[in-house]
C-alpha cells in the first residue's frame, strides 16, 4: 500500500508541474494533436497490457512476459485514410510506428516505451514519441497501473507530459484516469476512462471526456467489446462495438465507432500475433495427449547441462496431469512408459495423480515396449495396457539389498571405528559388518512386507484379481509379451503406430492423438491480474544429503542440502508477509546432525512466535534420520504410503587408516599438548577413554533427537525411544505409530496448507519456490555425462563411500542405511 501511495504522489506532482506550464500560457486554446490511429478501439488504460500499451499506457508493457505484435488498419468514413500502425512488445520494451496518409497529412510517428515492475501488482512506464513529416517537437508520456486485488485495476496516464510545440503552439498535457473491474472472472471486464486536458480555458466539468467500456469472452476465443462516450461541450456522443477471434497464437478482429445517429464514423481492423497461447474455440476437442514417462523426475530444478535434455521436475509433472485433468478439450492420455527410476513413493504419488485424472471420466491408454515392476505399477492404472509383440514383462516382485564393505576396507588396512545407538541404526553396518545383523534383516523384512502389500493390493484391485492370484502371477514371471497377454498382465499386443486404433476403440472414434511436447511447451497467454495482496504458499525444497554451509550438487552423489541455504530459504518464507503458509518438501536420508539442528531451529521459528505460519511437511521418497529430524516440529506431516521414514538414531566415529599406512610404508610421529589432542587422527584407533567420551556425546545427541520428536509429535520420550533406536518405517507404518499425520503427496499438502491459512478454495494462490535453483555449472557438464553411463551399482558404491568422507570425524550423524534399494 505504501508503494501505491508513493507512486500516486509522483503522478500528482507530475500533473502539477505540467499544469503549471499550461496555465502560464495565457489564453491558450486546445491544440489539435495528430490523429490517434487507435480511434474508437482504444483499449481502457487500466486494462491494456499488450503491444498497444506502448502508446496507450506504457506501464502495461511490464505486466506480461513474452512478445506481442499488432498490425492495425484504421479507417475513417469522414476522410479518406490509408493509415497503417505497427506495434511491438518484447518483454517490457515497446516500439510503435504509424504511417498516416490522410487527406493532406503525410507523416510517420515513432514511439519507444519501457515498463517497470515497481512491485507485485504495481507497474510504471514511460514512452517517447517523435515524428517525421509533421511539425511536432516530440512528446513524453508516463503511465501507472495498479492491481490492488485480483478483480480490480486502476491506472493514471499523462500524454504530452512535456507539453510540446505542435505547429508552433503548445500541446496541452492530457491526463487519463482509468478504472476496471472483473466480477469474479477474467472473461468479463467493465472499465471507465476519464480524460482530462490541462487547460485553464474550460471548467473542470467540460474538460472531462468520459468513455465507458465492456469486454467479454463468452466463448473461448470469441472476444466482443463495446464502448459508450457521453456528450460533453467538446465531444459528441458516440459509441462503438467490436469483435475478435483468437486462433491460439494470434487474433484477428475489428472495431467500429458510431456517431449519435448510428452511422459508422471510424474504426480499425487488426491482426495480433503473440508468444502466449490464447484460448480459442478453434482448438481441437476430443484429444488424447501423448505423455511419456521415463527415468526420474527431480524435486528441484537441476543445473543446466548443455548436452542433456531439460527434465521437468516432479511437481511440474503433477501440474501437467492437473492441466490435462481440467482441460475440457482433452478426453484422455496416451501414456508411453520407458524405463523409470523413481522412488516407490514418487511412483505412488504419480499414479495417484493418474487415478485422479481417470476419476473425471477420462481415459488412459498405456503403451510399453517392455516393463519392470515399477513400470507395470504405473501402467496398471490405465484402461488399456498395450505392449509391443516382441517385448517382455519383468514383473517378478520386490527386492531389498544392502551393501557391506568391511572386508574390502580390511584388505586396504582400514578400520571403521563407528558407534551407533540402537540395534536398528544400521547406517554404519555396511562399514563395520560383513553381513546383515538380525535387527537389520528384521527391519528390511518389515519394510518389504509393507511395500509388497501396497504394490500387490493396488495392482490386484485395478486388474480385478485377488491379491493371492496376482502374487502367483508374479512368482511365475518374467514373461514374454505373449506370456504377459496370456497371464492378463496386458490387454493387447500392438506396435506403436497402432495406438491410434486403440484410442478409437475406447473413444467411439471421436478422438485424435496430439503431441504432448506441443501441448505442454506452449506458454499460456496470461489473463489474470497479479496483485500485491495475492496470497502465497511457499514450497521450500529440502533434498539430498544434509551438510553444513551452502547447497551443492555432485554428479555421483546427487544433491547436497546445505544448512545455510535451507535456513535462509525458511527465513525468507517466514518473513515474507505475502506468504500465508509453508510446505516443507523433504526428500533426504539425513546427514550432519549439526546441520540438521541449524535447519530445525528455523523450522521452530516458523511454527512458533509472532511470525508463525501453518507449516506442513510433505515427505517424498525418503525422509529418514536427519530428514525426519528437520520435519518433526511441523504442524502436519504427510508421507506417501511407500515413503521411507523414521530412523530416529545417531552414529558417530572415524576411520582408522593405520593398517593402510603400514602397508604403504608410511610412519607418523606426533608431538601433542593435551591428552587427547590426536584423538581424531586417522593413523590410530580410539582408546577406551576416548570411546567412552564418544559414546556419551552420541547418547546426548540421541536424547536431543528423541526430545524434539516427543515435543513435535506430542509423545513421551519413552514412547519415541520405543519406536526409535534407528528403526525405519514406510509411510503407512509411520502413520500407524504417530510419526506421520496423513498419507498423501504434494497436492494434498498444498490443499491442507491453503485451508490452514484460511484461503478459500476459489481464491487464486501463487506458489513461491525456495530456494532458487537452476543455473549452469560447466564443471558438472562432463562429469554429468560420464555419470549417465555408469552402472547403478557403481554409482551407488561410489556415492556411499563419498558420503562417509563428507563429514568430520566424530561428528554426530543422522543417516539412513547407506544402501537400501527396493527394486
Amino acid at each position: 500500500m505504501k508503494k501505491f501511495i508513493v507512486l500516486g504522489i509522483i503522478c500528482v506532482l507530475l500533473g502539477m508541474s505540467t499544469s503549471g506550464l499550461s496555465q502560464s500560457f495565457t489564453g491558450s486554446n486546445l491544440t489539435v494533436a495528430p490523429p490517434n490511429l487507435l480511434g474508437a478501439m482504444s483499449p481502457p488504460v487500466a486494462v491494456t497490457d499488450n503491444a498497444l500499451a506502448g502508446v496507450r499506457n506504457p506501464a502495461g508493457l511490464a505486466i506480461r512476459d513474452g512478445m506481442d505484435l499488432f498490425l492495425l488498419f484504421p479507417y475513417d468514413y469522414r476522410d479518406f485514410t490509408n493509415d497503417v500502425g505497427l506495434y511491438l512488445r518484447l518483454g517490457s520494451l515497446g516500439f510503435a510506428t504509424e504511417w498516416v496518409r490522410r487527406g493532406n497529412l503525410d507523416y510517420e510517428r515513432y514511439m519507444l516505451g519501457n515498463g517497470f515492475k515497481f512491485a507485485p501488482g504495481v507497474y510504471f512506464g514511460v514512452n517517447y514519441s517523435w515524428y517525421r513529416g509533421y511539425n511536432h517537437k516530440g512528446s513524453w508520456g508516463l503511465g501507472l497501473t495498479g492491481h490492488p486485488c485480483q478483480f480490480f485495476s486502476l491506472a493514471a496516464v499523462i500524454d504530452d507530459a512535456n507539453e510540446p510545440l505542435v505547429n508552433g503552439a503548445i500541446q496541452q498535457a492530457r491526463y487519463t484516469f482509468g478504472l476496471a473491474v472483473r466480477p469474479m472472472t477474467d472473461r468479463l471486464t467493465l472499465a471507465a476512462d476519464a480524460g482530462l486536458f490541462a487547460t485553464s480555458t474550460m471548467g473542470y466539468g467540460d474538460r472531462i471526456d468520459w468513455n465507458f467500456r465492456i469486454e467479454a469472452e463468452p466463448i473461448n476465443g470469441i472476444h466482443i467489446s463495446g464502448n459508450y462516450r457521453p456528450k460533453t461541450k467538446f465531444w459528441d456522443q458516440s459509441y462503438g462495438a467490436g469483435i475478435g477471434i483468437s486462433t491460439g497464437y494470434g487474433r484477428v478482429g475489428g472495431y467500429s465507432g458510431f456517431d449519435k445517429k448510428g452511422k459508422v464514423a471510424d474504426g480499425a481492423d487488426y491482426i495480433q500475433f503473440s508468444s502466449g497461447f490464447q484460448r480459442s474455440f478453434l482448438e481441437p476437442r476430443h484429444r488424447y495427449i501423448m505423455l511419456n514417462v521415463k527415468g526420474d523426475y527431480p524435486e528441484e530444478r537441476p543445473p543446466f547441462r548443455l548436452f542433456a535434455a531439460r527434465t521437468p521436475t516432479f511437481a511440474e509433472m503433477l501440474k501437467r496431469l492437473r492441466m490435462l485433468e481440467e482441460d475440457p478439450t482433452v478426453d484422455g492420455i496416451v501414456l508411453t512408459i520407458d524405463e523409470t527410476d523413481m522412488s516407490f513413493a514418487h511412483a505412488q504419488e504419480f499414479r495417484d495423480a493418474l487415478e485422479s485424472f481417470r476419476e473425471t471420466g477420462k481415459k488412459i491408454v498405456c503403451y510399453m515396449e517392455s516393463c519392470g515392476n515399477q513400470e507395470y505399477y504405473l501402467a496398471s492404472v490405465a484402461d488399456v495396457i498395450a505392449m509391443t509383440p516382441a517385448g517382455d514383462a519383468n514383473v517378478i516382485g520386490l527386492m531389498g539389498r544392502a551393501m557391506f564393505f568391511k572386508d574390502t576396507l580390511a584388505k586396504l588396512g582400514i578400520t571403521a571405528e563407528l558407534y551407533h545407538i540402537g540395534d536398528y541404526k544400521t547406517a554404519s553396518d555396511m562399514l563395520t559388518r560383513d553381513s546383515m545383523s538380525d535387527a537389520h534383516r528384521e527391519m528390511l523384512n518389515w519394510i518389504l512386507d509393507d511395500l509388497y502389500k501396497q504394490y500387490t493390493m493396488t495392482i490386484a484391485e485395478e486388474r480385478r484379481w485377488s491379491v493371492e492370484e496376482f502374487r502367483q502371477i508374479i512368482d511365475k514371471g518374467p514373461y514374454t509379451a505373449k506370456g504377459a497377454y496370456e497371464a492378463g498382465l496386458v490387454d493387447t499386443l500392438i506396435y506403436r503406430d497402432q495406438i491410434k486404433d486403440i484410442v478409437k476403440q475406447v473413444s467411439d472414434d471421436r478422438s485424435r492423438i496430439a503431441s504432448g511436447r506441443e501441448y505442454f511447451d506452449r506458454e499460456p497467454y496470461a489473463t489474470k491480474w497479479e496483485t500485491p495482496v495475492e496470497p502465497r504458499i511457499a514450497i521450500v525444497y529440502a533434498t539430498g544429503n544434509i551438510v553444513s554451509g551452502k547447497s551443492s550438487s555432485d554428479p555421483l552423489m546427487g544433491k547436497n542440502m546445505g544448512s545455510e541455504t535451507i535456513a535462509d530459504a525458511l527465513r525468507s518464507a517466514r518473513e515474507d508477509h505475502r506468504v500465508k503458509a509453508i510446505v516443507f518438501r523433504i526428500d533426504s536420508g539425513g546427514g550432519s546432525g549439526l546441520a540438521s539442528d541449524v535447519i530445525l531451529r528455523e523450522v521452530r521459528l516458523c511454527v512458533e512466535g509472532d511470525e508463525a505460519k501453518p507449516f506442513i511437511v510433505s515427505m517424498a521418497g525418503v525422509a529418514g534420520s536427519g530428514g525426519y529430524y528437520i520435519a518433526c516440529l511441523a504442524d502436519t506431516i504427510l508421507a506417501d504410503p511407500g515413503t521411507i521414514t523414521g530412523s530416529i538414531g545417531v552414529i558417530s566415529g572415524k576411520f582408522n587408516f593405520s593398517g593402510l599406512y603400514r602397508k604403504l610404508g608410511m610412519n607418523f610421529q606426533r608431538i601433542t599438548r593435551g591428552e587427547r589432542a590426536d584423538m581424531m587422527s586417522g593413523d590410530r584407533g580410539f582408546t577406551d577413554g576416548e570411546w567412552a567420551s564418544l559414546k556419551a556425546m552420541t547418547q546426548e545427541f540421541y536424547d536431543t533427537f528423541v526430545g524434539h520428536v516427543a515435543e513435535g509429535r506430542n509423545m513421551t520420550t519413552q514412547q519415541v525411544d520405543e519406536i526409535g533406536r534407528g528403526r525405519v518405517f514406510t509411510g503407512s507404518q509411520a502413520q500407524e505409530i504417530g510419526l506421520v499425520d496423513k498419507v498423501g503427496g504434494l497436492r494434498l499438502a498444498l490443499e491442507i496448507a491453503q485451508a490452514s491459512a484460511g484461503i478459500p478454495e476459489s481464491r487464486s494462490v501463487k506458489y513461491a519456490i525456495y530456494p532458487e535453483t537452476g543455473g549452469f555449472r560447466f564443471s558438472n557438464e562432463i562429469e554429468g555425462v560420464i555419470s549417465d553411463y555408469l552402472s547403478p551399482e557403481i554409482k551407488a558404491m561410489v556415492a556411499d563411500w563419498n558420503q562417509t568422507r563428507m563429514y568430520r570425524d566424530a561428528e554426530p550423524l543422522l543417516l539412513m542405511p547407506f544402501q537400501l534399494e527396493v527394486q
